[in-house]
């Protein structure tokens, strides 16, 4: 904090002090220069921003490379198939959200095409916390197959 003189009545003061506080005048502050370098900084940040957000919302399309699957429930699992004609090296299956925030289990595999997996509530973790089918209604199941575009099937 630097001290600046009061141009009313010439007391030292604060130079972050709205007013004088001897004589309650006004403080005119300079305008901040903004150097060019730092205009190119937040330039190159908005940049950055805006290329990592037009990635994002480019990065998978549907027809891109999909996976054929299936998704189903049970009172106590999740049933999902292997509907293509090569094997999946690994599967993870995530429930109710997505891999940062839902609740996921696997990876399982190989699995074998036409193979069904029956995966049980009770493997789907989140954190430290398993998913409780007694508390949460199952809405949505993601299929994640590494190189392919995840499916996501919404039960109602």
């Amino acid at each position: 904090m630097a001290l600046i003189t009061c141009k009313e009545c010439q007391h030292q003061i604060s130079s972050r002090a709205a007013t004088c506080p001897s004589c309650g005048a006004p403080i005119a502050r300079a305008p901040r220069k903004t150097s060019v370098g730092t205009i190119i900084a937040a330039s190159l940040i908005v940049a950055v921003i805006v290329a990592a957000i037009a990635n994002s919302n480019h990065s998978s399309t549907p027809d891109k490379n999909p996976i054929k699957t299936h998704a189903g429930l049970t009172d106590s699992v999740v049933v999902i198939a292997n509907n293509n004609d090569f094997e999946w090296p690994a599967v993870t299956v995530y429930v109710n959200g997505t891999p940062l925030d839902g609740y996921s289990a696997g990876p399982y595999g190989p699995v074998p095409p036409n193979r069904v997996l029956r995966i049980p509530f009770s493997q789907f973790v989140r954190g430290d916390l398993r998913f409780n089918a007694y508390e949460r209604k199952v809405n949505q199941v993601i299929v994640s197959v590494d190189g392919h575009d995840a499916p996501v099937f919404s039960f109602h």
